[in-house]
């Protein structure tokens, strides 16, 4: 596809950079990651869900597109394909606050960590804990193994082993592993907004320990450590304590994401309210 066929420009994060980017870290059809700094911002086409380092095109497939360059008014592609930039296209992070209606917030989440324990599928880090791996490839049992062992070591509060377990371990552009940090580390985020939970001191030693060197994962990490989230998580959190809206279609986009990215980073996400939320007790501890 050549990118002149790309007119519009759906959104734009807010941690998108002005100037031109031409260094490809990947290029995939629906997504292309340019290098900025120690970071990547991706070039996204418009199935992927807005985010803080994302721009958003109305087109279905971005293929074609070796460089960007941001202006105030304007994104240029590849030189010469021009397209507007308007106020209304910015994409900016949802807030958190203290939640003072618990009851829902337990029942909901409960209830979507059931639904996400019946929909995981099998290749990802819950899939791989809860299922007997015997059948499986080599490279499965052993990752089974490594999982379950991280999980065990985050219960007992060995959260410098439990990192080693998760570190980098899986296949993938993202490896699994380093998704289910991404999970952890965004769930206690939360907690400490909306629970005033005190965190702080276990996150910064989850991130030192992923010491993580790829630049899109560390993207990633950084954003849940930050709770700078996406479009789609902020739409599932929002739905835990929004009486009128449904968690389901959230929890469903979110799983979509990659091969298994998103129940990689959900796995981690529920293992973190399970571990530190108040009311919040998930049959993960049973594993």
């Amino acid at each position: 596809m050549m990118c002149n066929n790309i007119s519009k420009l759906l959104f734009i994060g807010s941690a998108v950079p002005l100037g031109r980017l031409d260094k490809l870290y990947s290029a995939h059809k629906e997504v292309i990651n340019f290098l900025y700094k120690d970071l990547a911002i991706s070039l996204c086409a418009g199935s992927v869900c807005p985010g803080k380092y994302r721009i958003i095109l109305d087109a279905d497939s971005v293929e074609g597109v070796h460089s960007m360059e941001l202006l105030p008014e304007m994104l240029i592609l590849n030189g010469d394909n021009k397209l507007s930039v308007l106020a209304e296209m910015l994409y900016t992070c949802a807030e958190f606050s203290y939640i003072s209606d618990s009851a829902l917030l337990q029942q909901r989440l409960k209830s979507s960590y059931a639904e996400f324990r019946d929909k995981a599928i099998p290749e990802s880090v819950l899939g791989l804990v809860l299922h007997n791996p015997m059948e499986d490839s080599r490279v499965n049992r052993l990752l089974a193994s490594w999982y379950s062992r991280g999980i065990e070591h985050f219960k007992q509060g060995n959260y410098a082993d439990a990192v080693q377990c998760f570190r980098h371990r899986g296949l993938g552009l993202t490896p699994a592993g380093d998704d289910f940090l991404i999970g952890m580390l965004l769930g206690m985020a939360w907690l400490m907004r909306v629970q005033k939970k005190e965190l702080s001191r276990i996150m910064d030693l989850i991130l030192h320990e992923s010491d993580v060197i790829d630049p899109l994962i560390r993207t990633f990490i950084l954003q849940a450590f930050r709770l700078e989230l996406d479009a789609d998580w902020a739409g599932l959190l929002n739905s835990f304590c929004d009486h009128g809206s449904s968690y389901k279609p959230w929890l469903h986009k979110i799983l979509s994401h990659g091969a298994s990215s998103g129940a990689d980073q959900l796995s981690g996400f529920y293992l973190a309210c399970d571990l530190f939320g108040t009311g919040m007790d998930l049959p993960i501890k049973s594993l």
